[in-house]
């Protein structure tokens, strides 16, 4: 993850926002940013926590996947509606 102790965080798809919050509060996290999908966020240590032992909290409290967060930067963006999309001619 490099020098900040950030990590996107994602949770089995079936467990929802629900399980996210869960393993975010049991390793001891803030909530950075709620992507589009329930079950993938960015997550930061609540305090001093050494990025690798915050690493091994999240994966403790049941992450699936850690990753840098800004290999996920098309996730947080919102899908395009009908209306949002013109034709090219």
């Amino acid at each position: 993850p490099g020098d900040d102790a950030s990590f996107a965080v994602v949770v089995s798809p079936a467990s929802g926002e629900a399980g996210l919050m869960q393993v975010v509060g049991a390793a001891d996290a803030v909530l950075v940013r709620q992507s589009r999908f329930p079950w993938l966020a960015v997550v930061h240590p609540r305090g001093t926590q050494d990025p690798s032992d915050f690493q091994a909290a999240l994966k403790n409290a049941g992450a699936l996947l850690l990753l840098h967060p800004a290999l996920l930067a098309g996730c947080f963006n919102q899908p395009f509606a009908p209306q949002d999309t013109r034709q090219m001619s």
